[in-house]
């Protein structure tokens, strides 16, 4: 019996330890407004450059799923540096 509940409260600490890691991580990244902000002259009305090698070919990586938004990291696909975070409705 002490076996299972050991083995239980392992289980979930290390779930727990999974979902919060990537939710710290996530929150670590800056909003799209924090990116626009710190690099203007990146950000215009119709393209993102990647602030770390000056590539234009941006795409989104669902992080994770949470209640009705999924949690986005928006990574450049020339050098693969994380620019910015965002939220979508689903």
């Amino acid at each position: 019996m002490e076996i299972k509940l050991l083995l239980f409260f392992g289980v979930v600490g290390l779930l727990y330890f999974f979902i919060t890691s990537k939710h710290r991580k996530y929150k670590k990244q800056p909003t799209f407004e924090e990116y626009k902000e710190k690099h203007p002259n990146l950000v215009s009305s119709d393209k993102i450059q990647c602030s770390s090698c000056g590539g234009k070919n941006i795409f989104v990586r669902r992080v994770f799923t949470g209640g009705s938004q999924e949690h986005n990291i928006h990574l450049c696909k020339s050098c693969g540096k994380s620019l910015y975070r965002s939220t979508t409705e689903i």
